[in-house]
């Protein structure tokens, strides 16, 4: 009988043998759209968007969640620093720290949170490439707990630079916060799942909730799929 994981296994029929199970995050199937036609959104963006994924309250309320749980593991802790990426992650992360501050109000924890925004950028038009990771100093990470606050976990390239650069600075304990987490074959050779993982998306591209698609679309209120002709619209020059 084999032991093999399904981690080892680099096998890309994703709905069969992707880790589903190994996620603590609310699954999105590769089925699931909702029409556009039934939320608010912009009304220039309407015809670039194919449909609405995930919507803004659902989001929400696994933030609530996840800091529920960042909460329960740090409460007894002295300091916590959060590292920001820039800008797509900025959305998730002022609403994870109004639920972080909720619960702080509410406990008799003493715990103090830091937070720096670092500027990441890989992406030109739809394609992942080298990182480029500026705004950081090692005086916010060495001896300090720290969560890397990311909005998506792609091909997984972006984020193995980022842990690799996080670990050369001597953290004291290192985790992710990750909004999503999308079915990308190309992320299953890293073995990788984020600490706190917000919801596990299509291997779609999507825009919105400070998402983007060369600039475009990151005041869309949901994380919506961007249509094709969204795409050749605003592909980049």
């Amino acid at each position: 009988v084999s032991t093999q994981s399904t981690w080892d296994l680099i096998i890309f029929d994703l709905m069969e043998v992707y880790p589903i199970d190994k996620i603590k995050a609310i699954n999105i199937s590769d089925t699931t759209k909702f029409s556009k036609e039934l939320f608010m959104l912009p009304y220039w963006a309407k015809e670039y968007i194919d449909c609405v994924l995930v919507t803004s309250g659902m989001i929400r309320d696994r933030t609530e969640k996840i800091a529920q749980e960042i909460y329960d593991i740090y409460k007894d802790e002295a300091e916590l620093t959060f590292v920001v990426v820039m800008t797509g992650s900025d959305k998730f992360f002022n609403e994870l720290l109004g639920a972080l501050q909720t619960l702080m109000s509410a406990g008799k924890s003493k715990l103090r949170f830091d937070f720096q925004y670092v500027k990441a950028s890989s992406y030109t038009g739809l394609k992942s490439g080298e990182l480029k990771l500026t705004h950081l100093n090692v005086d916010y990470i060495k001896n300090k707990h720290v969560i890397i606050v990311e909005d998506i976990y792609d091909t997984g390239r972006s984020m193995k630079q980022m842990l690799d650069c996080f670990k050369a600075m001597s953290p004291t304990s290192l985790r992710t916060a990750i909004l999503f987490h999308k079915r990308n074959p190309e992320n299953l050779p890293f073995k990788y799942i984020g600490d706190f993982t917000g919801f596990i998306i299509p291997n779609k591209f999507v825009v919105g909730y400070n998402l983007d698609y060369n600039q475009k679309f990151r005041e869309l209120p949901h994380l919506c799929v961007i249509a094709e002709k969204g795409i050749k619209a605003f592909k980049s020059q």
